[in-house]
C-alpha cells in the first residue's frame, strides 16, 4: 500500500503542511469502475497485482490490493474544514 506520506509537496520543511485525500481500498476493487461511478479521476489508481507506477523511480512495486486515491492539493493557509469541503466538492453528490 502507498505511504500518502512519502511524497514532497515541496516547500520548506518546517512549515505545517496539509494533506487530504480520499482513499479506497479493496482486494476486488476495480478503479475503473470506481471512476466511471464517481465521474471524479483520481490521483493515482491500481488493481491488485498491478505495477504501481508510483512506486519510486527505478523500484518496481505492486499493489498490494485494489486502490483508488484522490488526492487534494491545497495551500499551507487553508483550514482544514475548507479542505475537507474543498475535497467533497470535488465528488458527486449523489455518489
Amino acid at each position: 500500500m502507498t505511504d500518502p506520506f512519502r511524497y514532497d509537496f515541496g516547500g520548506a520543511s518546517n512549515l505545517p503542511r496539509l494533506r487530504i485525500s480520499l482513499r479506497i481500498f479493496g482486494d476486488d476493487l476495480d478503479p475503473s469502475f470506481l471512476t466511471q461511478q464517481l465521474g471524479v479521476a483520481p490521483t493515482e489508481s491500481g488493481r491488485k497485482g498491478e505495477p504501481n507506477l508510483s512506486s519510486r523511480p527505478g523500484a518496481m512495486s505492486l499493489w498490494e490490493t485494489g486502490a483508488w486515491i484522490y488526492r487534494l492539493s491545497v495551500r499551507s493557509d487553508t483550514e482544514m474544514g475548507d479542505a475537507l469541503d474543498e475535497l467533497l466538492a470535488a465528488m458527486p453528490q449523489d455518489a
